[in-house]
């Protein structure tokens, strides 16, 4: 089931990777896209290191549109 989860979280950051129109957002969505790997594989303990790259991936977003 983790796995699945894991492997559909890639498979969006690549459709993201696809539509998005500016390098800033394709970086901010795979940093994002990795370090919710490592949280949901159990590498990551302090999930407070996701606020960063959420932020960014929404900021890149938003100035993506």
């Amino acid at each position: 089931m983790l796995d699945q989860l894991v492997d559909d979280l890639w498979l969006a950051q690549a459709e993201i990777d696809l539509a998005a129109r500016s390098e800033p957002l394709r970086g901010a969505t795979y940093r994002y896209a990795a370090r919710l790997a490592e949280v949901a594989r159990g590498e990551m303990a302090d999930v407070s290191a996701l606020r960063g790259p959420q932020v960014q991936f929404m900021d890149a977003s938003y100035d993506d549109l």
